[in-house]
């Protein structure tokens, strides 16, 4: 069901798929309904794992177009005149609408977004990868919203790249420390997010 990606390779590679278009998401998911349960518990195993990873595939797909709609949909608010101060007001609402979800936690995901693009590089490569959830990844970029390098670089911490197989309370910063390196400043604020707080 997945065009353009490989079938019975014994390596693990995988070849570049073609660009995925709305006509294959569809497809994609008419063809899970249809998953295969006539296996044994290995294969199991290998589709509990495969699955995880293409939610958090998604996720970090869903997390690129919400970007690529927010600075499309302030651009055409520019261009239709809107007062600069009412710029990006109402798109946060249409993203939770096509997520199925409230207009405030599409703000969430607007900020969540822009983090991971523009932030936390290596958190949104994980994410790709399949090698965390958009919930760590969230986790994350709250975590560390009101961190910063003395570089101004952006805000990766090391311990992103040991979580996998961990609960989140074990890799998560303890409060009131940052990671090695890493310096109080200002909190980062994104579309639906709100200030950082004692607790």
């Amino acid at each position: 069901m997945f065009e353009g990606m490989a079938t019975g390779n014994t390596d693990g590679a995988v070849p570049e798929p073609a660009a995925v278009t709305v006509e294959m998401l569809r497809c994609w998911i008419a063809g899970l309904a249809r998953l295969d349960r006539q296996v044994d518990d290995a294969t199991r195993v290998a589709q509990l794992e495969l699955l995880e990873r293409l939610k958090s595939a998604a996720a970090a797909a869903q997390a690129e177009v919400t970007v690529d709609f927010v600075a499309s949909q302030r651009a055409e608010q520019v261009a239709a005149g809107v007062p600069a101060g009412r710029v990006g007001v109402g798109v946060g609402a249409q993203v939770g609408l096509a997520r199925r979800d409230s207009p405030f936690r599409g703000g969430r995901y607007v900020g969540l977004a822009q983090a991971l693009l523009s932030e936390l590089p290596a958190t949104m490569a994980a994410l790709r990868a399949g090698d965390t959830s958009e919930w760590r990844a969230t986790v994350v970029a709250r975590e560390t919203r009101v961190w910063t390098r003395p570089t101004g670089g952006p805000r990766t911490p090391s311990w992103v790249r040991r979580w996998r197989g961990w609960g989140t309370g074990r890799w998560r910063p303890r409060p009131g420390r940052s990671p090695t390196g890493w310096t109080r400043g200002r909190s980062w604020t994104g579309p639906g997010a709100r200030p950082k707080t004692g607790r």
